[in-house]
C-alpha cells in the first residue's frame, strides 16, 4: 500500500515538475519572442532616421542650387527643425545595445551627417549666395559618407525584412517637387509653381 502511495506521489510529483518545465518554456520563449520584436522596432527607428537624414542630405543639396530663392530659405527652415530632432534621436538610439553592429554604424554615421547639415544651415543668408555654394560644397564632402549609412541601414533592413522607410520617400517626393520647380518651372513665363510646404509633414 506504501509503495502503490508513494508510487502516486512520484507521478504527481513529475506531472506537476512537468507542467511547471512547460509554463517555464512558453514564458522563456515569450520573453525572448518580446525581446526580439522590441530589438527590431529599435533598429527600425534607426533605420528610418537614417534614411530620413540621407533623404534630406540629398534634397539640401538641389536645394542649395537655388542660391537663396527665398522658398528655399523657407524650406530649410523646415528641414532644420526635423533634423535637429532626428540627431537627438539619433544619439538615443545610437546607445542602444539592441543595435547590430551594421545599425549602429548607420546610426552613427547619419548623426554626423545630420551636425554638419544643421551646421551650414545655420549659417545660411538669403541673399550671400556666396555662403550658400559653400554650403553645397561643405556638405557634398559627406557624399560617401551618405552613401555609406544608406547601405548599411539596407543590408540591416534586408536581414530583419523591414520595409522601406516610407518618411524617407515622403521626404524625397516633397521637396524633389520644389527643387524641380527651383530648376524646371513647368511654364517658365508664368514661374514655377511650389508646393505649400506649411500643409504636409516634413
Amino acid at each position: 500500500m506504501a509503495d502503490w502511495f508513494s508510487g502516486v506521489v512520484s507521478s504527481i510529483a513529475i506531472i506537476v515538475a512537468l507542467s511547471g518545465y512547460r509554463l517555464q518554456e512558453r514564458q522563456r520563449k515569450f520573453d525572448r519572442e518580446l525581446l526580439e520584436k522590441q530589438r527590431k522596432a529599435i533598429v527600425r527607428d534607426a533605420c528610418s532616421a537614417t534614411d530620413q537624414v540621407v533623404a534630406y542630405f540629398e534634397m539640401s543639396k538641389r536645394i542649395l542650387n537655388s542660391m537663396g530663392s527665398p522658398l528655399s530659405f523657407q524650406a530649410f527652415v523646415r528641414i532644420r527643425e526635423h533634423l535637429l530632432t532626428l540627431h537627438e534621436l539619433l544619439e538615443i538610439l545610437s546607445q542602444r545595445v539592441e543595435l547590430t553592429d551594421g545599425a549602429m554604424n548607420a546610426a552613427v554615421t547619419a548623426r554626423r551627417i545630420c551636425g554638419v547639415l544643421l551646421t551650414q544651415l545655420d549659417q545660411l543668408d538669403r541673399k550671400e549666395h556666396r555662403e550658400w555654394m559653400d554650403a553645397l560644397m561643405t556638405i557634398e564632402r559627406l557624399n560617401t559618407a551618405a552613401q555609406l549609412a544608406s547601405e548599411r541601414s539596407s543590408s540591416v533592413r534586408r536581414y530583419f525584412g523591414l520595409s522601406a522607410s516610407t518618411a524617407a520617400q515622403d521626404i524625397e517626393k516633397k521637396y524633389s517637387t520644389l527643387a524641380n520647380e527651383l530648376d524646371y518651372p513647368a511654364d517658365p513665363g508664368a514661374g514655377p509653381r511650389f508646393p505649400d510646404l506649411s500643409t504636409t509633414r516634413y
